[in-house]
């Protein structure tokens, strides 16, 4: 079984999807169930960064590397990782990421050289494919310096894979890792990988396709920076439902604890700060709810939109794929990836606080909920850059193209 990950992606691969796939807003309802435990998104092998990968996967891989990479994470035998960014660079600016992919001429071999850290699952045993975005060409212009190169976890060059630490909390080895690749080679001819080793198959039949380094094989160069940005658009509406439904558990928890613990003559759900408090959080997250549902809404028109396009022989929604957002999706994606963290953070805050002592004791639900939605604040972009993005889309809604771009940037058109 595929689980409901599989089902949401976009083309079948060997009978394992069906034909009609969830919607981003189907999809959305999903997360939010799975998001009240730490093992539903694992059991339903939709689990954070394989469901991106996949998706990554599904619309942009060559068939060789989809029957090689894809069908063993639809099938749940390997789980895998997404190396984007790098402890030496801002990497909330995805142009100024450093990590070097060499190409050779006849692009059947690459080398990869670089650190990444907050790569989610890279020490899982049962990880054996790293996703690694780098500079495949160094004198593009910004949005087309960069390619996602595929390379197994196991493959010579690939070192130094240490778990890290989320305030204090071990989630090793499904956690985050640093990873280090020295002269990595992969592709055609590259040093076999112990534990990923070239297919059977692919020597015989589509070997170059299924060993092709670049994600796309030849047409992936250069597209890095619009790949990713595919990932990245559904799986935020998956991490925020995910979010909702972890905040409605603590919030329930907090209703537990004040109706069943007393202080000063009454229980704590009977006092007037306590009343606020879950009122507040139910507000919250109905709305949080409700922005997502919308986010999810627009992505499911603009993929609606793309694919009839597409159908019509338009090539430029072909190669798209979905990569590309209008102003009314990029406002709402990054609307609720700022909006959706804060109220958790603010549902959870208000449980720990009814919990007491026992909202901080580390092992409990609370305190870890908090540490890993915190970290939400940044993954996938910081709110600083999701907040920009919204500024300026503001602004050039209201002031128009040119007057936002002197408002935002401060400098004037050009005279001509």
């Amino acid at each position: 079984d595929a689980g409901p990950c599989g089902v949401s992606l976009r083309r079948d691969i060997e009978a394992q999807l069906p034909a009609e796939p969830l919607t981003v807003s189907e999809y959305a309802l999903l997360a939010e169930i799975m998001g009240r435990s730490e093992l539903a998104a694992l059991a339903c092998n939709c689990s954070a960064p394989d469901t991106g990968n996949m998706e990554l996967l599904s619309r942009f891989a060559t068939p060789g590397q989809a029957r090689r990479w894809l069908l063993p994470l639809l099938q749940g035998r390997m789980r895998s990782a997404f190396l984007m960014t790098e402890p030496d660079v801002a990497s909330s600016d995805a142009r100024n990421i450093a990590c070097a992919i060499a190409v050779s001429d006849d692009g059947a071999r690459a080398t990869v050289s670089g650190r990444k850290w907050w790569a989610t699952g890279a020490c899982h045993p049962q990880c054996g494919l790293f996703l690694v975005l780098g500079v495949s060409d160094a004198g593009a212009r910004p949005t087309r310096r960069h390619s996602i190169a595929l390379v197994p976890a196991s493959a010579p060059g690939v070192r130094d894979v240490t778990p890290l630490l989320v305030f204090g909390y071990d989630d090793a080895p499904a956690g985050h890792a640093s990873v280090t690749l020295d002269a990595c080679e992969v592709g055609a001819g590259a040093p076999p990988a112990p534990s990923q080793p070239v297919p059977e198959w692919a020597s015989r039949e589509d070997g170059f396709s299924a060993c092709a380094p670049l994600l796309g094989g030849e047409e992936g160069v250069g597209r890095g920076m619009l790949m990713a940005q595919a990932r990245l658009g559904p799986g935020r509406i998956h991490h925020c439902m995910r979010a909702v439904g972890l905040a409605e558990r603590c919030l329930e928890a907090a209703v537990r604890r004040a109706a069943g613990r007393r202080a000063f003559g009454k229980p704590l759900l009977a006092h007037g700060a306590t009343q606020r408090d879950v009122a507040q959080s139910r507000m919250d997250l109905q709305a949080a709810r409700a922005m997502v549902m919308h986010a999810a809404a627009v992505l499911d028109e603009e993929a609606a939109a793309l694919a009839r396009r597409a159908a019509g022989g338009d090539a430029a929604a072909a190669v798209l794929g979905g990569a590309a957002l209008s102003a009314r999706g990029r406002a709402a994606v990054s609307g609720i990836k700022v909006f959706v963290p804060r109220v958790a953070l603010a549902v959870m805050d208000r449980a720990i606080q009814v919990h007491g002592g026992a909202g901080v004791e580390g092992r409990g639900l609370l305190a870890r909920a908090y540490a890993g939605m915190r970290c939400l604040r940044i993954a996938d972009g910081p709110d600083d850059v999701h907040e920009r993005t919204l500024a300026g889309l503001e602004a050039r809604r209201v002031l128009g193209a040119a007057g936002a771009r002197e408002a935002v940037t401060g400098r004037r058109p050009a005279k001509l």
